[in-house]
């Protein structure tokens, strides 16, 4: 919880104690590429917080590529995937396996064969 707050004020957002799904309420997909390069500037995440800031990457980048068939965008978010997907592990099945129908992460997950 206080690691959500430190991130919160970091990434200016309002924190609240009762926010069950905080990378989610949070994300924005105008920020998507912010929200991975502040990733990758800390060190030492747990898995819970690693857990947390990758639903916010992932809710973001899924609602951005719903708007834009952006390939830039589409390569750092891989990259990122093939990159740090073994820091958040449920997260990251959980995305995975989505149904592809419905939901452009799980698509572009499952299309480049990122396993953990």
């Amino acid at each position: 919880m206080k690691n959500l707050k430190k991130f919160s004020d970091e990434l200016g957002f309002d924190f609240k104690v009762s926010q069950l799904d905080w990378g989610i309420e949070n994300a924005d997909p105008e920020r998507v590429l912010e929200f991975i390069s502040y990733y990758e500037s800390l060190e030492g995440l747990t898995e819970n917080e690693s857990g947390n800031l990758a639903q916010l990457i992932f809710q973001s980048a899924e609602e951005y590529l719903q708007e834009n068939d952006d390939e830039d965008v589409k390569i750092k978010v891989l990259n990122f995937v093939k990159e740090h997907n073994s820091e958040f592990p449920l997260e990251f099945g959980y995305w995975k396996n989505l149904d592809i129908k419905d939901w452009t992460i799980s698509r572009l997950i499952n299309k480049s064969k990122i396993v953990v």
